[in-house]
């Protein structure tokens, strides 16, 4: 009996220090978003961004260029 609760109290002892690591951490934020896969959702935003910041060049870009072709 005295086993079972000492093997508890460890299992409970270092679940504490595991989340009190991670909270003490700069990149706790980082490892918290990488295991619940938030971190590939900011990612795929920002990508969506940066092409969209891109593609506005672009047309921009096509808009000037055709405008100077035109009489």
């Amino acid at each position: 009996m005295t086993q079972w609760i000492l093997k508890l109290f460890r299992i409970v002892l270092l679940f504490v220090v595991v989340v009190c690591l991670l909270n003490g951490c700069d990149s706790a934020d980082q490892a918290i978003d990488e295991a619940t896969g938030h971190r590939a959702v900011k990612q795929y935003e920002k990508s969506k961004e940066m092409l969209n910041a891109i593609d506005k060049k672009h047309q921009d870009k096509l808009k000037s260029v055709m405008g100077d072709e035109d009489p």
